[in-house]
């Protein structure tokens, strides 16, 4: 992954990361946000590369990497205001979770950029940990549970997230 991701305009759906047979779709909800980055990491966990979204439509961000396979670790940044008060918290230093995710790692991600509090500016230290989704493959589709089900890792990133 040393090398910069080829990216293509991509589709809007199907939500979530969907293995194509060029590479890897991406394609989230995220009305309000000025814009959407997809985060690549390593095996270790490092964030190797951080991708703009090409396209939004009707508040779909979506795009194609090329080359992506499956078990490619990532994760999301947003930009856009920051208005508690509407329950508008965008911050860029903030890694996160894709929604739409169909497993998310065992491994954990530290965040090593400074990040921020509820105010914008207000750094923590980076003692906290964030998980990054797996891409879904599509040979274990049938054996992924749903987020219903699989409560217990749900809970775990929140946590890691609300801690951040």
């Amino acid at each position: 992954m040393n090398q910069e991701q080829q990216v293509t305009n991509g589709s809007p759906f199907p939500l979530g990361a969907i293995v194509t047979k060029d590479g890897v779709n991406f394609a989230v909800v995220a009305e309000d946000a000025s814009q959407l980055y997809l985060c690549l990491f390593d095996e270790k966990g490092n964030e190797q590369e951080s991708l703009p979204f090409l396209n939004k439509t009707k508040g779909i961000w979506y795009m194609e990497v090329l080359g992506l396979t499956e078990g490619q670790h990532y994760g999301l940044r947003a930009e856009g205001e920051f208005k508690p008060e509407q329950q508008m918290l965008y911050n860029k230093q903030k890694l996160l979770i894709d929604p739409y995710a169909k497993e998310l790692s065992a491994k954990a991600c530290v965040e090593r950029r400074p990040s921020c509090n509820h105010q914008r500016g207000s750094a923590t230290p980076n003692r906290f940990c964030l998980l990054c989704a797996q891409i879904d493959c599509p040979h274990r589709r049938s054996k992924v549970r749903s987020p219903r089900k699989n409560k217990r890792s749900l809970r775990r990133a929140v946590l890691c997230m609300n801690y951040t």
